[in-house]
């Protein structure tokens, strides 16, 4: 085992390897363990993991019946135990079936899941260290061989060059529903009688895993691939496909994403304004986003996705805000968590985005905490070149020299080089000292700078917006 300590069998006996249970260790997401776990007999197994970012956590072990043959089969669970942020995200991935929880683990009564009375711990430097590092994973098995890998391709949007990673992203059970859901939408009592081992939980777990829709009359209709990626990068394995791959997916998924936005941003272009659907359609300040957290009524936290699937830089990924829980996989947060959640990502030079409507008196959207280097509404709208349309820019920083004390803090947070610390000599000590140059041409508006500096030396302007004029 790999950084392991003990395995407990249902009889007590650790380091027991027979055929009631068998683990083997790697490592997975964002440097938690993994074990696959070869499960015979009913049996609970232990797993204590010498790492102090992961807290040990009691597994089930499960069976499956074959639904046609009624036999007993023994399938090869694989167990994902994350702990990034204090979440603890477990999903067993058997041959025949997939079951996906995210666990909040009480320890010494204190409840560390995210929203739930304290700030979430960061992982360890080593955590984050593995968690961009590619190298650091033992690859893990996949699932068995799908009987139509080709329909995932051609019905679901799946990229032909999964070639057999196809098998990391999808079990059997997709293959049957992908053939049933082919032809159009289905109500559930349809759905069951072509595929009557879809039940209600069968259905909400499709829903959960981003292979299904549901229409608001009820009506079960396929999904695409680009909800699956989604789901499977930010909650699932992720780090069991090669760097190469992971690359392609990203390159794949921009461009489509690209596509799918480009009206939207050429509407933006055309002095519109934004569609109240655009994904972090501006830029808001620190103030604002904590003024909108207190106007809305429920709040849920979802990893990013950006760095989720990018893996560009060491931020913090447990930030999304969402005012709705699509799928129902985010955690519902107390609105205070969610402001620390804000602040803390300001804190480290995340910058906050938004977008909001309100129907009916409604809040919808989410607020977003960016970096540059994943987010991908950042990464497109420079490959369209529309950086200042997309996210909008409300604000420009104004730089007072007079207040300024140098010390690099701006330059160092600034997403977009903006500002700039440059190291001059003093001509009448002969020593040397920092300069500081802001460039406002490269000024986005986010106010990242502005909330790290220490001397009040740098202020936001509101801009004029939708084409008024600044000094009328």
């Amino acid at each position: 085992m790999i950084d392991g300590e003990a395995v407990t069998g249902n009889d007590g006996a650790a380091g027991r390897d027979d055929a009631a249970a068998r683990v083997r260790a790697t490592r997975g997401l964002s440097g938690e363990s993994r074990e696959v776990v070869e499960v015979a007999a009913p049996v609970v197994v232990t797993f204590a993991p010498a790492d102090p970012d992961v807290s040990v956590l009691p597994l089930p072990a499960l069976l499956a019946a074959d639904a046609q043959s009624g036999q007993t089969i023994k399938p090869v669970l694989t167990f994902d135990c994350a702990k990034a942020g204090g979440i603890s995200a477990c999903s067993a991935s058997p041959r025949t079936d997939e079951w996906v929880s995210n666990v909040g683990r009480p320890r010494a009564g204190v409840d560390e899941r995210p929203g739930v009375g304290q700030t979430a711990r960061s992982p360890s430097s080593e955590s984050r260290r593995r968690m961009h590092d590619p190298h650091a994973h033992a690859p893990v098995a996949a699932n068995a061989p799908l009987s139509d890998p080709g329909c995932l391709v051609q019905d679901f949007g799946a990229p032909d060059f999964l070639g057999s990673y196809l098998e990391r992203f999808f079990e059997e059970a997709d293959v049957l529903l992908v053939h049933a859901l082919a032809g159009g939408p289905l109500t559930v009592d349809e759905l069951r009688r072509r595929l009557p081992h879809m039940d209600d939980a069968a259905v909400e777990r499709a829903h959960h895993r981003g292979m299904v829709n549901r229409s608001p009359d009820g009506a079960v209709m396929l999904a695409d691939f680009h909800a699956r990626f989604e789901i499977w990068a930010i909650f699932e394995g992720w780090k069991d496909v090669p760097e190469e791959l992971r690359a392609d997916l990203n390159r794949w998924e921009q461009d489509a994403y690209l596509e799918r936005k480009r009206p939207q941003i050429e509407a933006l272009r055309a002095g519109l304004e934004p569609d109240p659907h655009l994904e972090n359609s501006e830029y808001l300040l620190l103030h604002e986003a904590e003024a909108l957290l207190d106007r809305v009524e429920l709040i849920y936290l979802w990893p990013c996705n950006c760095r989720s699937m990018m893996g560009a830089c060491s931020k913090p990924v447990n930030t999304c805000i969402r005012f709705s829980n699509e799928r129902g996989v985010g955690w519902e947060i107390s609105r205070e968590r969610a402001l620390q959640i804000v602040r803390d990502a300001n804190k480290a030079g995340l910058m906050q985005t938004g977008e909001v409507a309100e129907v009916d008196g409604v809040i919808t959207g989410a607020i977003c905490n960016c970096c540059a280097d994943c987010c991908y509404p950042h990464l497109v709208s420079a490959r369209l070149g529309a950086e200042k349309l997309w996210p909008r820019s409300r604000h420009l920083a104004r730089h007072l020299p007079d207040l300024c004390t140098s010390c690099g803090r701006c330059a160092r947070r600034c997403p977009f080089g903006a500002f700039v610390a440059r190291t001059r000599e003093a001509a009448a000590t002969g020593g040397a000292r920092l300069e500081i140059t802001f460039f406002e041409h490269l000024c986005r508006g986010c106010g990242v700078c502005a909330t790290g500096c220490p001397a009040d030396a740098i202020v936001m302007d509101p801009l004029s917006i939708a084409g008024a004029s600044s000094d009328s």
